[in-house]
């Protein structure tokens, strides 16, 4: 059985902020006509797909270095469900408030029932099937979800079979495209998300990848090459593509971030910004489909003062949702002491 790295990933909030940002400019692209050239698209690929993949890279190390030595199902399935949910619940509450107070019941036409996908955070991911009352997080959040529900077997296979299991999952990907089960683009499916997931549980456990400056320097080499520099016949890996640009942003990342935390006051800034990407996450879209309605933008000088709004919004929302949900975290904790 292999012996797995534990402990903290030292400069793995820097990463958090970027895939945070990161997705606020590809969806505010997404809205607007003078920036989409920019911020939608790297030279070769989709920027989404690569800070999704990020994202859940993000994720899949975290908990593999947390849970390395010592797992135990009842609290680590607690800790996860506090970890998504009562913010995800905050959140959601705040903008069905907002939405009925603008625009009525905007649920009109849909069964009732589906308001459990909401319930159990998957309504982002089975939008694309069926209407439902989603509103906010985005896709990824219910493919996180089923990620968690996985570790604990990922975790076992981590331990017993690390690179096996890995080059199956890779190698999975290939035939995606071919199963009727999986109609949505590759990219936005259970498997290929559990093995970015699963990359990153596996890159959290090398000795030299997050830790390392030659490690640093290669990662951001490639980077640059597959974000800058058009690569012939790309649209045949594109797949693998989007995966290894997010891995490799997680590695340059992290060693930038653990190089930057060396100064106290930079360390202690990532700290509580990095506390700020799950929510920024959750608030971002609708922020920005705000921005957009009443600041619109008729030439790329104004569109950019709008995605600056947006970005500050959306930071000064989700710092306000934190606090709240901090009080109401340790008012619950205080409550079950007493009792």
């Amino acid at each position: 059985m292999k012996t797995l790295q534990t402990g903290y990933i030292s400069g793995v909030n820097l990463a958090r902020i970027v895939g945070a940002i990161g997705i606020i400019l590809f969806h505010f692209g997404c809205h607007s006509d003078y920036l989409s050239p920019f911020l939608c698209g790297s030279a070769n690929d989709n920027w989404g797909r690569i800070w999704v993949a990020l994202f859940l890279a993000i994720s899949g190390a975290c908990l593999a270095r947390t849970y390395a030595t010592s797992f135990e199902w009842k609290s680590f399935f607690i800790r996860r469900w506090k970890s998504i949910f009562p913010m995800f619940f905050l959140c959601y509450l705040l903008f069905a408030i907002i939405y009925t107070l603008s625009y009525g019941p905007w649920w009109s036409g849909v069964p009732r029932y589906r308001f459990i996908y909401t319930l159990l955070g998957l309504d982002g991911f089975l939008s694309f099937y069926q209407p439902n009352f989603y509103l906010i997080g985005e896709w990824f959040l219910g493919v996180l979800i089923v990620c968690y529900l996985l570790f604990p077997a990922l975790l076992w296979l981590l331990k017993h079979i690390p690179y096996t299991t890995g080059a199956l999952l890779l190698v999975g990907t290939y035939f995606i495209p071919f199963l009727p089960c999986f109609t949505r683009d590759p990219f936005q499916n259970i498997w290929t998300c559990v093995t970015i997931f699963y990359l990153g549980m596996l890159i959290a456990q090398s000795r030299h990848l997050l830790c390392n400056k030659i490690a640093f320097w290669i990662s951001t080499i490639l980077l640059v090459f597959l974000l800058f520099t058009h690569i012939p016949y790309y649209e045949y890996l594109r797949l693998y593509g989007a995966i290894l640009t997010g891995l490799l942003l997680l590695i340059s990342l992290s060693n930038l971030g653990r190089m930057c935390e060396q100064n106290e006051p930079v360390k202690r800034a990532l700290s509580v910004l990095g506390k700020l990407s799950f929510p920024i996450f959750l608030v971002q879209h609708i922020m920005i489909v705000r921005v957009q309605t009443h600041w619109g933008g008729d030439s790329i000088a104004t569109a950019l003062v709008g995605l600056f709004m947006a970005i500050g919004l959306s930071i000064l929302l989700s710092w306000a949702i934190s606090v709240v949900h901090e009080r109401i975290m340790s008012s619950c904790d205080k409550r079950k002491q007493a009792h």
